[in-house]
């Protein structure tokens, strides 16, 4: 899992005044499992775009279920965009 990426991820957490952080150890977790309802999920990936100027398709938002998926959406879209 892309540690800058989490990293970045814990920063807009922190911005959107959620009270919890994300760690590796939580990878197999489900957002909902974190506590993250969807408009809180949809608030994290805009901000996330935004920080790393990178836009994740509809088609792809919709299969993201854990923070793994997440990061490693990210991850895929940061590179793609190198």
């Amino acid at each position: 899992m892309n540690k800058d990426i989490l990293q970045k991820l814990n920063v807009v957490a922190k911005e959107q005044n959620l009270k919890f952080s994300f760690s590796e150890k939580d990878k197999n977790l489900t957002l909902k499992e974190i506590g993250l309802d969807s408009l809180a999920t949809i608030g994290i990936i805009v901000r996330l775009e935004n920080k790393l100027n990178v836009h994740i398709p509809d088609e792809v938002l919709a299969e993201i279920k854990t923070l793994k998926n997440l990061v490693d959406v990210f991850d895929d879209c940061v590179k793609k965009s190198k």
